[in-house]
């Protein structure tokens, strides 16, 4: 099926924001997104839910391909509630069913800067971000901000990222949260090595500051405030390298969010990276500001990102693909009946 036209609103919308708990269950596949102009949403995910984008083709303008609002019924926007506060909530669990998943579909830009593949606004989102190849555009991930928490699970593996002449900057950018970034073959971007950016906006001078949750300054009691002198608010809130499972009540009780930092192995420019194959591992990371977000350890020992050159996380495995709502439709054609039988018709 094709869906094309002039909508600037949503292509496809799903929807569980008024519920509670996580739904989930839903598949979007075999369409083909036809919007070479314009800015909109191909497809928008709200609530706590999960379930399987796969098999789609992406021609695109401008605007978020796949775009995902993680709150539900109970975030109320709050500093001690603040939307997506449920599902960060959660249990660290990579390598299970409990997140979003863009698999094996095809995303090429026709605009100049480029498809936004996948986005995170207004919480805590969850993606694994798998088997795609991007022509053009980046993986990105907002920061914590305003009353929001920043998007905090992302597995972002075996995909195909190639630069051209509307986006070569750098194939992901991610400004919340932890995961996974391995086996990806990234090509024609304009920087070498390529990088991939991981920054913190509530902790950069003079950047976000939006209420509640402020600016990570070493005030506010949501973020870790762990004295580290050049950084005053470290960990900050949901910042790159800290794990789920602590609402933020709990947090401002004084129960932080643990140490998670993110791990990246065997990414460079060979189309064998992508198969976990041949790979020179040459995919840097450009962190900012140094002081809140670097591979080298805060005072108490912590880490917020590794490089690990071609060792895979310690104790990580990827979730069976393809995803189990996928099933059989593309593994293996139907098999013929074997119980057919003519029957003579009376006239």
């Amino acid at each position: 099926m094709t869906l094309t036209g002039s909508t600037t609103a949503a292509a496809i919308n799903i929807t569980t924001e008024s519920n509670p708990g996580i739904n989930s269950g839903w598949r979007v596949d075999h369409i083909k997104f036809n919007y070479p102009t314009g800015q909109r949403r191909g497809v928008t995910i709200r609530g706590a839910t999960y379930g399987v984008v796969d098999h789609n083709q992406f021609l695109w303008g401008q605007g978020v391909a796949v775009g995902i609002s993680a709150f539900n019924a109970s975030d109320d926007c709050s500093s001690n509630n603040p939307e997506g506060n449920y599902i960060n909530s959660q249990p660290l669990d990579l390598g299970t069913a409990n997140a979003v998943y863009i698999e094996d579909n095809s995303f090429t830009s026709s605009g100049i800067g480029g498809i936004i593949v996948y986005d995170d606004s207004a919480g805590g989102a969850r993606a694994v971000f798998r088997y795609n190849t991007v022509t053009g555009g980046f993986f990105y991930s907002h920061w914590t901000r305003g009353c929001e928490i920043g998007g905090m699970v992302h597995e972002v593996y075996n995909n195909t990222f190639i630069g051209n002449a509307d986006y070569n900057d750098y194939p992901i950018r991610l400004e919340a949260g932890t995961g996974v970034i391995f086996n990806n073959t990234v090509k024609s971007y304009q920087s070498f090595p390529p990088y991939v950016v991981f920054d913190d906006r509530r902790a950069i001078a003079g950047g976000e500051t939006s209420a509640p949750l402020n600016g990570c300054d070493g005030v506010e009691p949501w973020d870790g405030n762990l004295n580290d002198p050049a950084a005053p608010g470290w960990p900050c809130l949901g910042q790159i390298g800290r794990s789920t499972g602590k609402s933020v009540a709990t947090i401002m009780a004084g129960d932080k969010p643990v140490s998670a930092p993110i791990y990246l192995w065997n990414n460079g420019t060979e189309s064998t990276c992508v198969l976990g194959g041949a790979c020179t591992d040459v995919l840097a990371v450009w962190a900012t500001p140094a002081a809140y977000v670097k591979a080298t350890p805060h005072p108490n020992g912590d880490v917020d990102y590794v490089m690990n050159g071609k060792v895979p996380k310690p104790g990580y495995a990827p979730f069976v693909h393809p995803h189990p709502l996928v099933g059989e439709w593309v593994s293996a054609a139907p098999s013929p009946p074997t119980n057919v039988r003519v029957v003579s018709i009376q006239p």
